[in-house]
């Protein structure tokens, strides 16, 4: 194996760990599966809604044909993620309950600012970038 594919391999590894490590810990996967057993259950589907969204928004839109050429560009793709994600982080902002152990109001929307970004969003670009560069050492 060359210098260039032992990066990426080591990469994609640490990322796995440590996706199952905050699975296991208490605030994660298996907490999120007992909150929607609970009377948050419709909360947890209502706003599931902007992702459900933005899905179908990249599956239909292009095939209708009076959104195809609205839809091509780049611009209109982010400013559609951006009103969706504002739609989720006014709800965070200014629900009345915590979000994980972070106060309501500002302190549970830094909360989820450093969650999505640094815990979720980093992972998953480095995970991104080491497959494409051991695809990429492969060729």
């Amino acid at each position: 194996m060359r210098m260039t594919a032992r990066f990426p391999v080591l990469a994609m590894l640490v990322c796995f760990m440590a996706s199952a490590a905050r699975a296991a810990t208490p605030g994660g996967t298996a907490a999120v599966a007992t909150a929607a057993h609970g009377a948050g259950a419709w909360t947890l589907a209502a706003w599931s809604i902007p992702f459900v969204a933005i899905l179908l928004a990249i599956a239909l839109f292009p095939l209708v044909p009076g959104l195809r050429h609205y839809w091509d560009r780049n611009r209109v793709k982010l400013l559609f993620s951006i009103l969706l994600g504002l739609v989720v982080c006014l709800y965070y902002l200014y629900r009345p309950a915590p979000f994980k152990e972070a106060a309501a109001g500002w302190p549970s929307f830094a909360q989820l600012l450093h969650d999505a970004l640094i815990v979720d969003y980093a992972p998953f670009i480095i995970c991104s970038s080491a497959c494409s560069q051991s695809a990429a050492a492969s060729a």
